[in-house]
Parts: structure tokens; C-alpha cells; sequence
């Protein structure tokens, strides 16, 4: 739970009390990619919330991008033993509707992603996906070059998996914004599988 003083000052300074942070891997960048790894976070909590995708089978017969397996390391038979694509929609479904805000860094191709996941439930979700660096530097413009974009060159290191990646993101949006989320304890960050348990393996390794 939120203490009322952190509330208080994300109230101030223009911030939604529930932001989640997300990025999606897909099979490749082309119309018919599908998504095969998800993660997404809470900056005020201390996990990220991560699964690979087992492909729904009406994804199938569209083309398998090596280039993609060979940067994320994610292969076909990895995504067979993943918590199939159906499940994985209907539990990034309830928590994403929770949230106030959802940021990535890459917005326009995650939200194809996401909407094509989640067009899997009965009752779609419809969600709207903002710029992580533009809507930091809304959050706090007079210390954009200070912190956000310091934090951005420290960190922007991507792993090409999405629980990596969303924990990188997670760093520079504690440190970018004018509130100490920072604090010591919302410090520490692990990583947790959902659906059929753990499913995605990785070591942050990123410097405090």
C-alpha cells in the first residue's frame, strides 16, 4: 500500500497513482508478428510481472523472424512449454485495466502487440499506451537533462527480454521524477512468473 505522504506528493506533482511500466518482445517487426514475451510493473512495488507466450493458434502461418530469435534468445521450443497465450491474456487484461497510466518505450509497436493478445478474451480491453520519455519529461520538464535523460544514458542498455527491460525502465523512472521513489524501501526489485509459474529467466545485472 501507498503511504498517504507518497500519495501526496505524486498528487503534486502530476503523476497518476497507478503507473504501470510494459514491454512486449514479438516474433519480428512486421504486420503479422505476434507477441511471445510480456512484462510489466508498478514502480512503487517491488517485482515486475513476467511470462513468455505460448503462440495462440491463430497466429499460426505467420513467418518466424530469426533475426528476433537470435537478439532475444527466445526460441519456438521455449514458447511450447510458455503459459498459453490465452491465459497470458486474460491475466495482463485485469491488471493492466487497474492502471491509470501504462508507459513503454516503445509504444506504438507494444500496443499492436497488446491488442492483438488480448483481442484473445471474450470481452477485449481497450487500452492506451503513452511515451515513457515524454511523459517523464511532463512529469518533471525542469529536470529533464539532469535526471531523466542522465538516467537514460546509464541505463539504456536493452536486454531484448521484456522483464530486463521493463526492470532497466524501472530504474530511470524512480530516479527521473521530483518524489523519492528512490527510497530505500521500494528499492529492491525481483522478478516473478505468472500462469504456469516462472517462465522467463534472466539476471538483471544492472548497477544500482
Amino acid at each position: 500500500m501507498r503511504s498517504e505522504a507518497v500519495k501526496k506528493r505524486m498528487l503534486w506533482s502530476g503523476v497518476p497513482d497507478r503507473v504501470l511500466i510494459l514491454d512486449i518482445e514479438a516474433s519480428g517487426l512486421y504486420a503479422g508478428s505476434f507477441p511471445i514475451e510480456i512484462a510489466y510493473a508498478d514502480p512503487l512495488k517491488s517485482w515486475v510481472d513476467a511470462s513468455l507466450i505460448c503462440p495462440d493458434p491463430s497466429w499460426e502461418g505467420h513467418p518466424w523472424d530469426q533475426q528476433i530469435e537470435a537478439l532475444t534468445g527466445i526460441t519456438r521450443e521455449m514458447l511450447a512449454s510458455a503459459p498459453p497465450a490465452s491465459e497470458v491474456a486474460k491475466k495482463v487484461a485485469e491488471d493492466l485495466s487497474q492502471a491509470d497510466l501504462i508507459l513503454s518505450d516503445a509504444p506504438v509497436w507494444d500496443l499492436r502487440w497488446l491488442e492483438r493478445l488480448l483481442s484473445l478474451n471474450d470481452t477485449p480491453v481497450k487500452l492506451i499506451i503513452k511515451d515513457f520519455q515524454s511523459s517523464l519529461d511532463r512529469f518533471n520538464p525542469l529536470r529533464r537533462y539532469l535526471s531523466t535523460h542522465r538516467c537514460l544514458n546509464i541505463y539504456d542498455k536493452s536486454e531484448h527480454r521484456a522483464g530486463g527491460d521493463v526492470i532497466r525502465l524501472l530504474r530511470v523512472y524512480r530516479r527521473a521524477l521530483p518524489i523519492p521513489l528512490w527510497e530505500e524501501q521500494y528499492c529492491p526489485i525481483k522478478k516473478r512468473g505468472f500462469g504456469q509459474g516462472e517462465s522467463v529467466l534472466f539476471v538483471p545485472g544492472l548497477p544500482e
